[in-house]
């Protein structure tokens, strides 16, 4: 009979132990994206659920960021961004921009104070009569100008846009259409 019972216990413990041993593999096999999906529909379904951030599932197309240049190289440079989403990937917080071939780059200059005075003055005079009483908004003349630039202007710790034609909102690398310099 002590022979029955221990063959018994061999046999449930070894279903078990085989049990667990999946599980801990399989487990361990996951894509460690999936775990974080995972964890962004789960926190999103919270969210709403609780009403905050109600417009959390809307959809969103990200096709210029701002943020400051981290490092630069051949033909592109990483910068650092606020997240786009509230619970956004940390790993997204970095982007890496590639300058392609038909990449425009700008740089944002401080125009001449006398031009920028007599500018302001000719909208002063030109716009008088739309500018009492209007209810439109009317864009006076800029401080600044757009200026044509190149890739070895961009720098390490400069403020910089950029835009592209594609959908960046999840993308860690990708192609810019336009840069502008801002400091």
């Amino acid at each position: 009979m002590n022979k029955k019972i221990v063959i018994v216990v061999f046999f449930i413990a070894s279903f078990f132990a085989g049990f667990f041993w999946g599980k801990v593999v399989t487990e361990s096999k996951r894509d460690l994206n999936d775990t974080f999906d995972m964890g962004w529909d789960a926190a999103k379904k919270r969210l709403n659920e609780t009403g905050f951030l109600q417009d959390i599932d809307r959809n969103i197309v990200a096709k210029a960021i701002t943020g400051t240049i981290t490092s630069v190289g051949q033909n592109k440079f990483t910068v650092k961004i606020a997240p786009l989403e509230p619970i956004a990937d940390p790993d997204l917080d970095s982007r890496i921009v590639e300058i392609g071939n038909n990449t425009e780059i700008y740089k944002i200059v401080e125009k001449d104070r006398q031009k920028y005075r007599q500018e302001i003055e000719e909208f002063k005079k030109n716009n008088q009569e739309l500018m009492i009483g209007s209810e439109f908004d009317i864009l006076k003349p800029s401080m600044y100008t757009q200026k044509e630039a190149t890739s070895k202007e961009l720098m390490k710790n400069q403020i910089v846009i950029v835009r592209t034609s594609e959908d960046i909102l999840n993308k860690k690398q990708f192609i810019a259409q336009e840069i502008i310099i801002k400091k």
